[in-house]
Order: structure tokens, then sequence, then C-alpha cells
């Protein structure tokens, strides 16, 4: 595990994981059925699971279940924002398929806990997005 940890960005990247959780797919519409260890386990020893998608959501009215992953940037470089690291690029084909398909939820803009606008981009799509549409949530 890198030993170069900055607190402030885990700081972000846990307030951005909460806000999706609590707020995006909340328990009374949703089941949570994995959640990915935080940095805390991780450090201590890391668990290979880690390496899925941040959470996976079930669905209470339609029963369908798919992945997400977390993702705040506060701002953009050159108009666009990165997505995915090579890792996650080269392990999620292995997840995502058509009946648990990978989403990415990205939040821009504000703070991590309350991000300006928020986009849902399907993991088949992640490549082509360069210049995100704003949606205010």
């Amino acid at each position: 595990m890198d030993n170069r940890f900055n607190n402030d960005s885990f700081q972000k990247v846990q307030a951005f994981e909460d806000f999706v959780e609590r707020v995006l797919f909340p328990l009374e519409s949703y089941e949570l059925m994995h959640k990915t260890n935080g940095y805390e386990q991780n450090s201590e020893r890391y668990v290979s699971d880690s390496m899925k998608p941040d959470f996976r959501f079930k669905s209470r009215v339609i029963g369908k279940e798919f992945h997400i992953e977390a993702k705040f940037r506060s701002t953009s470089y050159k108009n666009q924002y990165d997505t995915l690291s090579q890792t996650q690029v080269e392990s999620f084909p292995k997840i995502h398929n058509e009946e648990v398909p990978v989403f990415i939820a990205l939040g821009y803009g504000g703070v991590a806990s309350d991000p300006e606008f928020i986009s849902l981009i399907p993991f088949s799509e992640h490549k082509k997005v360069k210049h995100l549409p704003a949606c205010k949530f």
C-alpha cells in the first residue's frame, strides 16, 4: 500500500461516497449489497474486494442490481474530468455486464459532501465522455 497518504483527499473521497450512499441511493429505495473497504482497513491489510467498484446496490422497486464507482472532482482540467484509474479501466470489464452494469457517479463542483453537479456515466461510455453536461442535483 502506498504510504503517501493525503488526509484531505481521503476525506473528500469519504464525503462523496457518503453522499452517494445516503442521497443518491438511499436505504428506502436501494439495498446495499457491497461496499468496498476504506483506507484504514486496506492500509492494515489489503482486501482484494477493494478492486471492485465502490458499491453494489439493488433497487427495491424493480429488483435490478448495479455497481457504482464514486468519483468527486473539485475542478476540471481543460474542461474535462478524469473518471477512472488505469487499474479500474482494466478490471471493471471483468465485472461489468448487462445483468449487473457498472456506472460512474461523478460529482463535480461545490464540495464533496454536496457537489454542485452529478453525472451518472455507464462504464461502457466512460471513454467517450469529454465535456460533461451539467445536471444540478
